[in-house]
């Protein structure tokens, strides 16, 4: 290689990660070097999501390799492909009694060997084997989210491979994320469980269809105390999402005080039944970690508990925490609806005491199928920020006044990310179809354009739930004529 080519194997690595993986199989055999580089680009971040994804059985296969194996930082594991198994097999079975002629194998995961999964078990001894050759992962991801009726065999499999994971990688993870049935916290958590090195914890707990009404999440609540009591001197950002009940909202408090002595937390997103929970917890942590919290996400699980506890932390969040100004250094804040609801009429200008605040994000999470007038006038009547240079907004309908009241809210703002349900239209046209195939320019009609036009943003992002991607490139075309100064506009 010539003296001007020999870079770092880390910059290759790097130039490799930007590189299509079609273009990867083709550099294996240029050299050692791109071959290195190539193969630690292309299985630094490996799924095992589901039986339909064609690189199961190839990620799987080639993890027993330790060549392989050491190269992958990120690992995500579904465990729904036990459910698609156990589904499989049983469809076999059926078909087998009508058709005596159908193949043996009803999972059809076979490589130029044959097959090599036969069952479920096969699935999980293979994982199981390659996991002490996972020796590099910093980041795990664990999802489990199978809807079914009662525990059975696929919940035990999940379990037993959840904790054999986070066992394996305790000492090398930097980040986790853990989607799973508060019943089985006390399970892959054990009471001598820590992590060295975590950095970021997400935990999303779901009712367990095992539950009866007698039971509760508190040991759940108590398992991840003693988890962040352990990691508290690493963590920097910590996400939780668990449902409760009125019934059971003694275990937040001393969770929250937990999050309280989190030193180093910068980074907050909690998605918590705030209606049940009391307020004093949760202004405890804001005023513990007023220095150091930069970026904060609320967002409630509703509840008909709203009325009958006067102290909950939602009504708290609205009404008395935008004036109490605990979190002065708040860079990016995002907030729901849910937060808002039902007070939002009381108080339409809660983002006026962040003066810091660079990133705004404002979504939508409660169902509402008409229009949400309280909202809308929040949205319209946001607070001067000239300092703001990021907002993230979701509306239920896009209407004219959306973006004249942005641009007198934000006229330095550079990039906007908006999704938006349906449009509201102002038209006299009876033909709906022509409508239909010139959707863009009917709205854009409805717009004060030599206003909106001098608005200096750069980069748009839109999506909608409700319209296909054939009318978004309408709109994509039609914003880039409106505003001059887009560098990028992009559908999602």
């Amino acid at each position: 290689m010539r003296e001007d080519l020999r870079l770092p194997t880390e910059l290759w690595f790097i130039i490799a990660s930007y590189t299509r993986s079609r273009t990867l199989r083709s550099l294996f055999s240029v050299n050692h070097a791109f071959f290195h580089a190539s193969m630690g680009a292309r299985y630094a971040n490996v799924s095992l999501t589901s039986l339909k994804d064609k690189k199961f059985v190839r990620n799987l296969v080639r993890l027993s390799d330790p060549f392989v194996a050491r190269r992958v930082r990120s690992l995500l594991i579904d465990v729904n492909f036990f459910a698609e198994v156990e589904q499989r097999i049983s469809d076999s079975h059926s078909n087998r009694e009508e058709h005596e002629d159908i193949h043996p194998n009803p999972l059809h995961l076979r490589n130029a060997t044959g097959y090599i999964f036969k069952s479920s078990r096969d699935i999980m001894q293979a994982i199981l084997r390659v996991l002490p050759l996972l020796t590099s992962v910093s980041e795990f991801t664990f999802v489990m989210k199978q809807d079914l009726p009662s525990k059975n065999l696929v919940d035990v499999k999940a379990e037993i491979l959840a904790k054999a994971c986070l066992e394996s990688f305790k000492h090398t993870l930097r980040k986790l994320k853990v989607t799973v049935f508060c019943d089985i916290v006390p399970t892959i958590f054990p009471i001598s469980f820590a992590m060295e090195n975590i950095n970021s914890l997400s935990i999303e707990l779901q009712d367990s269809p095992e539950l009866t009404p007698e039971d509760d999440a508190l040991p759940a609540l108590h398992v991840l105390e003693m988890l962040i009591r352990k990691c508290k001197f690493s963590l920097a950002s910590i996400s939780l999402s668990i449902e409760n009940d009125e019934e059971n909202n003694e275990g937040f408090t001393p969770l929250l005080k937990e999050l309280a002595a989190v030193e180093g937390l910068a980074n907050l997103e909690l998605h918590l039944s705030f209606l049940d929970i009391p307020y004093r917890p949760l202004e405890q942590l804001f005023m513990a970690r007023s220095k150091s919290l930069k970026r904060l996400s609320l967002r409630s699980f509703t509840s008909s508990a709203a009325f009958r506890r006067e102290d909950n932390a939602n009504t708290w969040l609205w009404t008395v925490f935008p004036r109490s100004s605990i979190l002065p250094d708040l860079e990016s804040l995002e907030i729901c609806r849910s937060i808002m609801y039902p007070y939002v009429h009381l108080n339409s200008q809660w983002l006026e005491p962040f003066q810091k605040l660079t990133a705004i994000s404002i979504k939508y999470d409660i169902d509402m199928r008409f229009k949400d007038y309280h909202y809308e006038q929040c949205i319209r009547q946001l607070p001067l920020r000239e300092n703001l240079r990021c907002l993230q907004i979701q509306v239920l309908f896009l209407d004219k006044h959306i973006f004249t009241s942005l641009m007198k809210s934000y006229p330095n703002l550079k990039c906007l990310y908006l999704k938006f349900g349906s449009v509201e239209l102002s038209t006299f046209e009876e033909d709906k179809e022509k409508v239909k195939s010139n959707h863009a320019n009917y709205f854009r009609k409805t717009l004060d354009e030599k206003t909106i036009s001098q608005w200096q943003i750069q980069h748009l992002r839109i999506s909608s739930s409700t319209y296909p991607g054939r009318v978004l490139r309408q709109y994509q075309d039609m914003f880039i004529q409106v505003f001059p100064s887009l560098e990028t506009c992009w559908i999602h």
